[in-house]
């Protein structure tokens, strides 16, 4: 059946080789309901790397589109190498998707892949979440993975979820957004609803609480003066704020588990549908003056990947937003939700050359074409939103 606009969620998964991408998109799939066994890397029988090289090599080489349901949600999952050799995959992907998961292992932490893939997110004002895989390994420690992903990638970075256990008595995960349980049922089923907290966690769990709710606040000017003044900030408040700031790239949650053994999922399907922006909030485009400006693809003078805010700054009733199409970006100025006259820069993203547009109010924008003399994909640019 079709889905409205904001009921999809597009998600790339991101991150060094090996950290479980595959294995954690087979997992969601299983838990989702779209594959009715849990597929292997090791064996050859996941869903994305269907390829025999792939199996040969038990590694992507490419990427692969899935598919999934969740709470009434369609998911697009882009699963995509973490290889240096076939990284291209993944830079393309996260031009198109409103978001970017990235995995990272319990036991080596942050590896070098996953800070660059992370910097090409910040280039491109991706939200991002994250997820901490291989909990159930010899020496795997979700404290000092999570302290890397905070020093090496974004100290903004919070835990939505913490391990019930570790290494080899890792049984499940505690989920401190919601504050209920998944516990492993051991039989490679699919996680069962949510339960109580194990008594033993139950301070530990309000430990980790306190400080998403603190990170979440400090960026929220309306739930700060509520959480100063002592009063209680309800579970939809808190689920909309993060919402709100992991759109903005201001918050970027943390979920963990254990791909593998399918632990965890339930946790990170909740959070890609709650947290992951949808299509159609990329094109809430700027504020001008006290009115939201909202363009969508039927407004536009040409069919566009997304808009996204370029900043918060402010020049009278005048905000900037980027416009991408085809291969091309380009800022174009609003004025009162109109394209104000005005010549922008625009860089090819595949070899960085520049050329000049323009775009006005009152004319459709010049096309404009890859610059430089190298073999591009040339295309059309119209940043004209009339």
């Amino acid at each position: 059946m079709p889905f409205a606009p904001e009921k999809i969620r597009n998600v790339a998964f991101v991150g060094h080789r090996g950290s479980g991408k595959t294995s954690l998109a087979e997992a969601l799939l299983f838990q989702a309901g779209a594959v009715t066994r849990l597929g292997s890397v090791a064996d050859g029988s996941t869903v994305s790397d269907h390829d025999d090289d792939e199996k040969r090599r038990t590694m992507s080489i490419s990427g692969s589109l899935l598919h999934a349901e969740h709470e009434g949600h369609k998911l697009n999952i882009f699963d995509a190498p973490g290889d240096p050799s076939f990284v291209a995959d993944a830079l393309g992907a996260l031009r198109v998707v409103e978001g970017a998961l990235f995995t990272v292992s319990g036991v080596t932490g942050v590896e070098v892949m996953t800070s660059r893939l992370w910097r090409r997110c910040d280039e491109l004002e991706q939200s991002r979440v994250v997820f901490i895989n291989h909990l159930d390994r010899d020496r795997a420690d979700f404290a000092a993975a999570l302290e890397s992903i905070q020093q090496q990638l974004s100290p903004r970075c919070v835990a939505i979820a913490i391990p019930i256990g570790s290494e080899k008595d890792f049984r499940g995960v505690v989920d401190v957004l919601h504050m209920v349980a998944y516990e492993d049922a051991g039989d490679g089923s699919r996680e069962a609803e949510p339960g109580p907290i194990p008594a033993d966690m139950v301070d530990e769990a309000a430990t980790w609480r306190e400080r998403l709710v603190e990170a979440v606040v400090e960026v929220s000017d309306d739930l700060t003066v509520k959480y100063l003044d002592g009063e209680e900030i309800t579970a939809d408040e808190l689920r909309e704020a993060l919402h709100a700031e992991v759109l903005r790239g201001e918050l970027f949650p943390v979920a963990c588990g254990s791909a593998t053994k399918n632990e965890g999922t339930h946790a990170l399907l909740d959070l890609i549908v709650e947290g992951v922006p949808a299509p159609s909030e990329n094109f809430i485009a700027a504020r001008a003056g006290d009115e939201d400006v909202v363009l969508s693809a039927s407004e536009s003078s040409t069919a566009v990947y997304a808009f996204k805010t370029v900043a918060d700054a402010h020049v009278g009733r005048i905000n900037f937003v980027r416009v991408f199409s085809g291969t091309l970006h380009a800022d174009v100025q609003l004025v009162n939700g109109r394209t104000a006259p005005r010549s922008a820069s625009a860089r090819c993203w595949r070899c960085r050359a520049r050329s000049t547009i323009r775009s006005a109010s009152s004319a459709p924008a010049t096309s404009a074409r890859c610059p430089s003399s190298r073999t591009c994909w040339p295309a059309t640019c119209s940043p004209s939103a009339r």
